[in-house]
């Protein structure tokens, strides 16, 4: 029997996974069964088995790849290079999560907004897949979230700023806003070809609430 190659090994698994992201374009993630995945890519249950145990294995490795396509990373160190002004690190940042959720593939908005979907209806479920992604494929938004928490720590400390809230307080504020601008923005897009969304007014909004929370004056 000729041995199989890794890069065949691998093939194979971005073909499973490409169907897997076709499939939830199509339906919810919670209704979604391996008999649609086999259906999607043309494999048997028993050649998906080789390479994952269950529905949940691929649907980590979809949330991952998804997650590790889109790197804030070096967009946010740009950002500290570019100024010392604390308020226009808010801005921008700002601007950056409003410029890779409004450029990104609709498609994988669509996919976060069932993912939050079945955080309701199924939330152990879906915590393990999360535990997961928390050592390889985390979401770009908690990454950044992370180092906006660092910064800002470091800032207010320098500045002697005085907050109205805590830092965590005020970051759970600004990514609950951007989860619920996601969420609106995606289904606007999907079924109403925008709606009236005027993300740059929505984050400039965003911005400036933000700077008024940690201690500096809005424009």
């Amino acid at each position: 029997m000729p041995k199989v190659s890794e890069e065949y090994f691998e093939n194979k698994k971005k073909e499973i996974i490409d169907a897997a992201y076709q499939v939830c374009l199509e339906k919810p993630i919670t209704s979604i069964v391996l008999q649609d995945i086999t259906d999607k890519a043309g494999f048997s249950h028993g050649l998906i088995y080789k390479y994952y145990k269950n529905m949940d294995e691929i649907l980590y490795e979809l949330f991952a790849r998804i997650n590790t396509e889109v790197d804030m990373e070096a967009e946010w160190k740009a950002i500290l290079d570019s100024t010392t002004d604390w308020k226009e690190v808010i801005r921008k940042s700002c601007n950056l999560i409003k410029d890779t959720l409004t450029n990104i593939e609709l498609g994988k908005l669509k996919i976060a907004v069932y993912a939050d979907a079945m955080s309701i209806s199924n939330p152990e479920r879906t915590m393990e897949i999360l535990s997961r992604l928390q050592n390889y494929g985390r979401s770009p938004l908690y990454v950044l979230e992370e180092y906006l928490r660092k910064y800002l720590t470091k800032v207010i400390q320098e500045k002697s700023l005085h907050p109205m809230n805590s830092i965590d307080a005020i970051l759970q504020f600004m990514f609950v806003s951007v989860c619920g601008f996601q969420t609106r923005y995606t289904i606007s897009e999907c079924y109403q070809g925008n709606g009236g969304f005027k993300p740059d007014e929505i984050f400039s909004c965003l911005a400036d609430s933000l700077i008024c929370m940690i201690g500096g004056t809005a424009k």
